[in-house]
């Protein structure tokens, strides 16, 4: 007698799956309460869940676990349950399941950044809290919760975060997120002559905007390496050696310097190895992480708050980066599965032409510019040579490393089904 097939996993099996053996081999080693009703492993699962459907409050959570699909196998867990255990769950569970998917998941490389090493933005996200979070006074009534975030650009995705009030401070998150041979990549609250040092001595790098009215004295001036087209945009480079008077370290440093568009950007780094171009291009990479702090508050429900608790709200930030690095995870298989199902010679996605780089987007843009009347040319050149490397920048990005609104509600809707090549191909659809 032949054995019957076993059905399908569910889509949120498939979705959950790189996490599951990482939060059972957390929750066989905790110390465990003689009276829970709710593991930290179901704990866990049911975070994922309701930031991936969308769930907005604790209540609402609860409502949604009592009418959830009993193929999901969720527990029932009323909203005391869950808020009990945002209290009595330590956060650095949450986190250690965090930093251990972070490893064992591979993901795709973005190809033009693979050869350059580690590459981290760093920033800081605030977010509003409620006046009864009283750990969370900022001032005059106002309440509020600040992420710091390391993004890594390499994989396009989250890597390490602190979480404080929102008075917290971007320099001081940054000194304890450091981490040896890593390139952090920031905007100008970053900036502060001790912390470059320190970033130096760690040995770490850094990609940092500083602000215009820095005063430096130039050593050398190194000539910028950069591609006609990119150049042609960014109008007068300068690529140079220099030291700042009021650095007391007297350190020697990199400083690029570019226009685009109406902004004039000062870059500082201790990178010697990449070209002008490179360094350009990892600042410009750096909007990313506004991207991602867009994604976790509006398209996951980030700003809404399931506990008021301060370690219940480190739980929270953590389930919700490992609910963005699932996501993230899932459209890439199911776009890789069925690149692998591909004939040989079909014609490649609409997104972008096959092997393009960004500097042949560029060309091309730059080209269909160059073609219209000289007169709308000269007035809209620097706009468009601005935005044309901005989009040229994130073109080769949007199929394989940006989950849209789209994409999410698709996955929604297919929870609890069988996760199908029917199921895949609805979400390819919407990739």
């Amino acid at each position: 007698m032949l054995a019957e097939t076993p059905p399908p996993p569910t889509t949120f099996a498939v979705l959950t799956r790189p996490f599951q053996p990482i939060a059972q081999a957390i929750e066989d080693q905790r110390k465990k309460h003689g009276n829970e009703t709710l593991s930290w492993y179901a704990f866990a699962l049911i975070l994922i869940y309701c930031y991936t459907i969308g769930c907005q409050g604790l209540n609402r959570l609860a409502t949604e676990l009592e009418s959830a699909d009993p193929k999901l196998e969720l527990p029932a867990a009323p909203a005391a349950t869950l808020s009990d255990a945002f209290r009595r769950l330590p956060p650095a569970l949450m986190r250690q399941a965090f930093q251990r998917l972070v490893v064992s998941i591979a993901g795709r490389e973005i190809p033009e950044l693979q050869a350059l090493g580690p590459l981290w933005c760093i920033d800081g996200s605030y977010f509003p809290a409620l006046r009864r979070m009283a750990w969370a006074y900022v001032r005059d009534q106002v309440y509020g919760v600040k992420l710091h975030l390391c993004f890594s650009l390499n994989h396009m995705r989250p890597v390490d975060c602190l979480i404080t009030v929102g008075t917290g401070s971007e320099r001081q998150a940054l000194r304890q997120l450091l981490q040896a041979g890593i390139t952090f990549i920031a905007d100008r609250g970053y900036f502060c002559f001790d912390l470059l040092a320190e970033i130096a001595a760690t040995p770490a790098f850094f990609v940092l905007r500083i602000y215009g009215n820095a005063v430096y004295t130039v050593l050398e001036q190194l000539p910028p390496a950069l591609p006609p087209t990119v150049g042609a945009i960014l109008g007068v480079v300068q690529d140079m050696k220099v030291r700042f008077p009021n650095d007391r370290q007297q350190g020697v440093y990199r400083l690029v310097i570019f226009t685009l568009g109406d902004h004039h950007f000062l870059i500082v780094t201790n990178r010697w190895d990449l070209s002008t171009y490179q360094i350009v291009l990892l600042y410009a990479y750096r909007w990313q992480i506004e991207l991602i702090f867009r994604f976790l508050k509006h398209s996951l429900p980030g700003l809404q708050w399931l506990t008021t608790a301060p370690q219940g709200i480190e739980s929270q930030f953590y389930a919700l980066l490992i609910t963005a690095l699932l996501h993230l995870q899932l459209k890439q298989d199911c776009l890789l599965a069925a690149a692998r199902e591909t004939p040989a010679g079909a014609t490649p996605p609409p997104d972008r032409p096959a092997g393009s780089t960004t500097v042949e987007v560029l060309q091309q843009q730059q080209a269909e510019l160059s073609s219209s009347p000289a007169r709308a040319r000269d007035r809209v050149t620097a706009q468009a040579g601005a935005a044309s490397f901005m989009v040229a920048v994130g073109h080769k990005l949007r199929r394989y490393w940006k989950v849209g609104i789209h994409w999410l509600i698709t996955l929604r809707a297919h929870l609890a089904r069988p996760f199908t090549v029917e199921v895949r191909q609805a979400l390819n659809a919407h990739a």
